[in-house]
């Protein structure tokens, strides 16, 4: 019997492990998406960078019009936080004005 509980404990330990393991490799790519998104980048480059950093393509498609900065914005989610941490886009429809993490209170 202590031989199962031993293999149980072992089995679930291996689990946790490679859910921190996702969640912290999830995270890092899309922190590098958005720190490789500088000032000037053309729009039409970022689905590049969406698939170079493992990164879903319809994020970069949604966009919304931001009025008070008076350009566009994408939001592209960091990961499994459940859009609690994003990468703010802003751009004009042809070149990014900014790219910043941001989140959401």
């Amino acid at each position: 019997m202590k031989r199962v509980h031993r293999n149980l404990i072992a089995c679930l330990a291996g689990i946790v492990v490679i859910i921190f393991g996702w969640v912290a490799y999830d995270t890092y790519r899309g922190i590098g998406l958005c720190n490789e998104i500088a000032q000037g980048t053309a729009v039409d480059e970022l689905p590049q960078l969406a698939i170079k950093h493992g990164v879903a393509l319809h994020w970069l498609k949604s966009t919304a019009f931001d009025t008070t900065a008076n350009n566009w914005v994408s939001f592209v989610p960091i990961g499994p936080t459940f859009g609690e941490f994003a990468c703010e886009i802003h751009h004009d429809k042809k070149t990014v004005v900014s790219a910043k993490m941001s989140r959401e209170p």
